[in-house]
């Protein structure tokens, strides 16, 4: 899997401020586990479709959907789906 930080500017009425978000990289057959941190997370996916597994459940994301992740002393398990490759990014 690989792992890109990504730094975003973005402005306020006052002061600049960054935002970090992470993106990755499943090859075909790729699942991994992500433990969640402790404020919320919205998981896009970029490319590609995505088997996940959270919270018990199981869903299938395409490019350009997305999913709330709420804090918990959890992970979710991602998996890439079908036959190429998905990239996806947590983000603030």
């Amino acid at each position: 899997m690989e792992l890109t930080s990504i730094f975003r500017l973005a402005r306020t009425q006052t002061q600049r401020w960054f935002v970090k978000s992470t993106q990755f990289v499943l090859q075909k057959g790729d699942a991994r586990s992500i433990p969640l941190q402790s404020t919320s997370r919205v998981l896009y996916i970029l490319s590609g479709c995505v088997w996940i597994t959270y919270k018990g459940e199981d869903t299938i994301l395409r490019a350009g959907e997305e999913m709330l992740l709420t804090p918990a002393n959890d992970h979710i398990v991602i998996s890439a789906e079908g036959r190429a490759s998905a990239s996806f990014e947590l983000r603030p």
